[in-house]
Order: structure tokens, then sequence, then C-alpha cells
């Protein structure tokens, strides 16, 4: 009725709302929500907290997941197994959040895996100058996380579209002080994630690999991960090198140990992953720096695993970062 009077006050009262449209219908409006407006509306009225009969799902969960489901027949998703403790909702943030496109990621905003609600726990970070060890990793990623994910950030909010020399990003203008202490410019020059079993699995040194031209089929979600150990030999204790006349007590048991010791597998020499599987592993994955040709140099992150060179030590086009304090280095987890 085109004559309807906007001010009558019954007007109100014929209206329909959230709470008066039927359930099929409430539903396609709910598909139209973001993660969050979902889940303002299941903290708002017990209409959109109880489960539907026979379903097991609230309204807003059934809307998240089947608009989560369309992304993932359209291949717009990667696939994604659900925790046993988390929402549909929580799934839905992650490809509202670009994290679930397949491949290596780039220019991801830190608010992304560090934001309030994604489901991403901090297991490791420090710069690149920092050595890292296998330790920092396995120790800090629990047994039973699901996912892992290893990215590269400069505190200098370089981005991976920025112009690089010998390694080195150029004409990149610093942000204000302001903006980058509340983290808004930060973003992560690349990133990767997948399941724990493939990110931290070795791929190299079961066979004696000793470095230089390989490759790694260790694949998901278009991303080859690689971690690179070396069976060796570690230098005997003071205790075993001590002359048998002169052995203290004890020391014999200690030899021992230090002998069998000696024969355990140890992580040594680089983690990474790259979206081409071609890598030269000299020591991390280096063939920008030798002017050898390589695909998609700027799908790269390699991080040393020992004690003897240096840290970093690359991020994409960036690269030799092995005693930067502007980069870091950052992996978390998602139970």
């Amino acid at each position: 009725d085109m004559d309807m009077d906007m001010d009558d006050p019954t007007l109100d009262d014929q209206l329909p709302t959230l709470c008066t449209l039927g359930e099929d219908a409430l539903l396609l409006v709910l598909e139209m929500c973001d993660s969050v407006t979902l889940c303002a509306l299941a903290r708002s009225t017990s209409l959109f907290t109880r489960p539907a009969p026979g379903e097991g799902l609230s309204l807003p969960e059934r809307a998240a997941w089947a608009t989560i489901r369309r992304h993932f027949a359209s291949g717009a998703a990667r696939p994604y197994e659900k925790g046993a403790a988390e929402q549909h909702r929580q799934v839905l943030s992650l490809h509202e959040r670009g994290m679930l496109r397949p491949g290596v990621l780039h220019d991801v905003p830190l608010h992304a895996v560090e934001g309030a609600g994604s489901g991403w726990e901090v297991a490791y970070q420090a710069p690149y100058q920092h050595r890292t060890s296998d330790a920092d990793l396995d120790e800090a990623v629990p047994r039973d996380a699901r996912y892992v994910l290893l990215g590269a950030l400069s505190m200098t909010g370089a981005r991976s579209t920025d112009r690089y020399e010998r390694g080195q990003a150029v004409g990149v203008p610093l942000p204000d002080r302001e903006t980058l202490e509340d983290g808004s410019a930060l973003a992560f020059s690349l990133l990767a994630w997948g399941r724990r079993d493939t990110v931290l699995k070795a791929t190299h040194g079961e066979k004696e690999f000793e470095g230089g031209a390989t490759r790694s089929d260790n694949l998901e979600a278009g991303v080859h991960f690689y971690r690179w150990w070396e069976r060796r030999r570690s230098l005997p204790s003071p205790a075993a090198r001590t002359p048998p006349h002169c052995t203290p007590p004890r020391a014999h048991a200690r030899a021992a140990d230090a002998d069998a010791d000696a024969h355990a597998l140890r992580p040594a020499h680089a983690i990474g992953f790259s979206s081409d599987p071609d890598l030269f592993l000299y020591y991390a994955d280096s063939a920008i720096k030798r002017g050898m040709r390589e695909a998609a140099p700027g799908d790269r992150l390699s991080w040393n695993l020992e004690t003897q060179s240096t840290g970093g030590w690359r991020a994409g086009l960036a690269y030799d970062l092995g005693d930067s304090t502007e980069w870091y280095k950052c992996c978390y987890y998602r139970m």
C-alpha cells in the first residue's frame, strides 16, 4: 500500500522480525550474516542458542555450516577438519579471514592469526637472529595439536609485494610508531599451515642427505613442507675422554650414555615450505643466494635448525636474515 503511513505506531506490530520468521526463512537470513553477527545472535536469545529438534545445532551454527559448505564445494576453501570442541562459526571465521585459501598465503594481517577468536595459539616467536632449535618447535607444539602454522613477519611492516634487492626490501616507508604499536600495520609476508604431522615431519636426513638440490613431496593444500634432519655423531662428553686410570666414579655410566646419544637422530639444518617441490638446501633453501633459478621464490620460507651458522634465514624474497632483529619467525598451533 503506497499510502501506508510510516508514522503509524501500529506498523511495528505488522512488520516481521527475526523471531517471527519461519525457520527456513530465518536460515536464509542468517546465511547472509558474517561470523561476528552469528556469534552476537547466538548470545542474544534462546531462539539462537537452543539446538533445533533432531539437528543438534543451533540456527546460527546451521547457517554457518551451510555457508562454509558452499565454499568447500566451490573449491574456494581448502579441506578442513573441524575440531571436536570447535564451532562452525569459528570455521566460517577462518574463511572470512582468508585462512582457508589453499597454497602459501601472503600479507595476511597479524590480527587474522592473533585476533580474538582466531583459534590459533602461539608456540614460538623470535627474531630471525635467534638460532631456532628443534626443541623450540617440538616442545612448544602439543602432540595432540591438529594444525601447525609457520610464518614470517617484519616489524617494519614489509610486504611480499615490496621491491627487494639482494634479499632486502628497499624503499619501504616505515609506519608511524602508533600504528606499529597497535599492530594494525603488521602482516605476515608469507605463511602456510597444515596438519602437525605434515608441517613438522622429517623429510630429509634418514638416508644421509648431505645437502644440495633436492625436493619435497610432503604436500598439503598446495604447499610442500620440509624438514632436514641429520644423523650425526655428537662429541664425546668430558667423562668419555677421561683416561681409564683417571675415570671418576659413575663416569663409565655417563660415557655409555654419551655413546648411545651419539647414534640418536638429531634435528639439523632447516625447516620450511615452498609452493614448488624443488629445493636447494645448503643449510636453508638458498638457491636465490647463489644466483640459481628457482620457481616461485616469493613462496619460500626457510629457517636454519642448528647452532653452527646463523638464525633466520629466508622469508620469500627476503634472505640473509640470520642477524635480523626486524624479521620474526612465528609458529602457531590449533587444537
